[in-house]
């Protein structure tokens, strides 16, 4: 049975699910704005908040899976004496101006979902493990 407990950072929360004592799967879901970085320090804060929170020194990723979203806004056009496609004309006291019309730009919201393991003593040799207290000293 899965336990879950969620928590918040800066507004974004991670949610953390039990799988057994020593393996948990975070998520950080697809918010509006969320950055790569942010995200990342979100669930690494997670995942060694946890890893202590259970009695545990450091933390081994195991499973991720990218759960970015991406999305398209307009960007409002700049009024310019020059159009582009698919510019118009804004009407000003002093006359008509020519306006470039709104922008389209991809936009990607960062998320994940990731299955950690959690341990003590002897690490594993491996990339993917971090040392919950230094990791949480470096995050702050």
């Amino acid at each position: 049975m899965l336990a879950t407990a969620t928590a918040a950072y800066a507004g974004v929360q991670a949610k953390v699910e039990s799988i057994d004592p020593a393996t948990v799967r975070i998520s950080v879901p697809p918010e509006k704005g969320l950055k790569l970085d942010k995200m990342r320090a979100i669930f690494l804060r997670a995942a060694s908040q946890e890893a202590l929170d259970r009695g545990y020194e450091w933390f081994q990723i195991i499973e991720v899976v990218d759960n970015s979203r991406q999305r398209t806004v307009e960007r409002p056009g700049m009024n310019s004496a020059v159009s582009s496609a698919g510019g118009g004309y804004t009407p000003l006291r002093s006359g008509l101006m020519l306006t470039a019309g709104p922008e389209k730009v991809q936009v990607v919201d960062s998320g994940v979902i990731a299955v950690v393991t959690f341990g003590r003593g002897q690490r594993p040799e491996n990339a993917n493990v971090a040392d919950a207290r230094e990791m949480l000293a470096k995050l702050r």
